[in-house]
């Protein structure tokens, strides 16, 4: 049955009380077509006009459920001045942060993303992954290969952070440079291609 609604909902995520709500309007559904079907006494044009009605209405509710429920998972990403998990696997924990900084040479701070990994585990870590940018016109950063890809191994219980001394180049991304016109418009850090070890 989840397979079901994994397949009608896509790839979106189903929030509980959706997922109550349409297991039990999926039954109500079929007890109404097993009765139609039961009933002997109803001439098939009935029949068939009140399944026409129910199939177009289970329709336009399974579109309106799928529609709501991947508005709600899809909220904007707000980058702040603190840190944020982004994403946590294998005991560790990835933030990230926005910070100005200012840089020799440009008359305005230049705005980054800066990333922490915190490993929680009694153990080290290698830790292979991008460190992308999700722009409105595509993702920087994202694709697997050697030119976008960081390896880090992070000792246990210790965290390891990007800041504006640039020390951790890896762990560090150029969002904005507002001495430059024009540009894409940023929407969130991503990690991508994912490997803990």
């Amino acid at each position: 049955m989840h397979q079901l609604i994994v397949l009608i909902f896509g790839v979106s995520r189903l929030t509980l009380n959706n997922y109550v709500f349409f297991l039990y309007f999926t039954t109500f559904i079929l007890v109404i077509f097993n009765k139609m079907g039961n009933t002997k006494q109803m001439n098939k044009q009935k029949n068939m006009t009140k399944s026409i009605f129910l199939k177009k209405g289970l329709i336009a509710f399974l579109l309106l459920i799928t529609s709501s429920s991947f508005g709600q998972n899809n909220e904007k990403f707000k980058l702040s001045s603190d840190w944020q998990l982004l994403e946590n696997a294998s005991e560790v924990n990835f933030y990230v942060k926005r910070t100005e900084c200012t840089v020799a040479g440009f008359k305005l701070p230049l705005i980054y993303t800066f990333m922490k990994i915190e490993n929680l585990s009694n153990q080290p870590k290698s830790i292979l992954f991008n460190f992308g940018l999700q722009y409105t016109e595509g993702c920087n950063g994202c694709e697997a290969g050697k030119e976008h890809a960081a390896y880090i191994t992070i000792p246990a219980k210790t965290s390891l952070e990007g800041d504006c001394n640039f020390k951790e180049t890896q762990l560090t991304q150029l969002i904005n440079n507002p001495n430059l016109s024009g540009g894409w418009k940023f929407e969130r850090p991503v990690i991508t291609n994912l490997i803990i070890e």
